[in-house]
């Protein structure tokens, strides 16, 4: 259980949040679930989670929206080998 995870590496039974919800209902809470559940087995948070490629490919995104605002014209948005 991911309850037990959090006292593994927070050193906590239970948290809430603000409006008295336990966090682990809340969507911080699912999100630091993932990458608990990642960290103890060394597994990966995807496809429930964002990885590095996805990171990647956002920026580039940005990237090319930015261009596109500085040129007036449509831009490609290429990505390059990982």
């Amino acid at each position: 259980p991911p309850y037990d995870l959090w006292q593994k590496y927070l050193g906590v039974q239970s948290v809430f949040d603000s409006a008295g919800r336990p966090l682990g209902k809340t969507m911080p809470g699912a999100l630091l679930d993932l990458v608990l559940q990642a960290i103890s087995t060394d597994g990966d948070i995807a496809p429930y989670g964002a990885n590095f490629e996805d990171g990647y490919r956002a920026s580039e995104v940005g990237d090319a929206i930015v261009r596109s605002g500085e040129t007036g014209s449509r831009e490609t948005v290429v990505y390059r080998s990982l």
